[in-house]
């Protein structure tokens, strides 16, 4: 993950578990203001799905879901009242066509598309932008 400040040209990055909210809420405690999300948090495997129990895919969507739905809810706020921000999550080409032995990853990145998607809808209007890059292999 990585945090930009525009407004003072700083860069600072974060290391730490952002897969549950504990550790979303430790990043924004660290750097409580933010001009640029870059949702980039994610896992995947390879996992036949009748194979695959609920812890994984619970796993999976905190991870690659809601780590930036928690992030786009703490930090975008401040962005409105600013009048500027950026909200970008990477997502995947399966989200559009999930691979027949990866659901329930798919499934995570389709659900952030449809975050992101309607994350912009919402902001429509604030300068605040929200996108998502769906890179493949």
């Amino acid at each position: 993950m990585q945090l930009l400040g525009a407004l003072d040209s700083r860069a600072a990055g974060y290391a730490g578990d952002l897969s549950g909210e504990p550790g979303c809420r430790a990043l924004i405690a660290r750097h409580p203001s933010v001009d640029v999300i870059l949702n980039n948090l994610g896992n995947f495997k390879l996992q036949d799905f009748f194979e695959t129990p609920d812890s994984e895919w619970q796993r999976f969507f905190e991870t690659n879901v809601m780590s930036g739905g928690h992030l786009s809810r703490a930090y975008a706020p401040a962005m409105v009242d600013r009048l500027w921000g950026r909200i970008v999550f990477v997502s995947s080409e399966s989200a559009p066509n999930i691979p027949a032995d990866m659901i329930h990853y798919g499934f995570t990145k389709t659900a952030q598309l449809a975050i992101s998607r309607d994350l912009a809808k919402r902001l429509a209007g604030t300068g605040v932008t929200v996108s998502s890059v769906p890179p493949g292999p």
